[in-house]
């Protein structure tokens, strides 16, 4: 929804979300897990599409 509106957005999941300065933002006890975290902000300009890995002809 959020892109839809016009504003960029991202998901981030996995071992990100196990960092100490995530922890303690969030005030996760140790028996806690954060699933995702979703960032909403302005899109400053376009960005640079990724490159993929090279392919190899055989």
């Amino acid at each position: 929804m959020a892109t839809a509106l016009g504003f960029g957005s991202a998901l981030t999941s996995g071992k990100a979300l196990g960092s100490p300065a995530l922890r303690a933002l969030f005030a996760l006890a140790p028996e806690e897990q954060a699933l995702c975290f979703i960032s909403i902000g302005t899109i400053a300009g376009a960005r640079a599409r990724a490159r993929g890995p090279a392919s190899s002809a055989t």
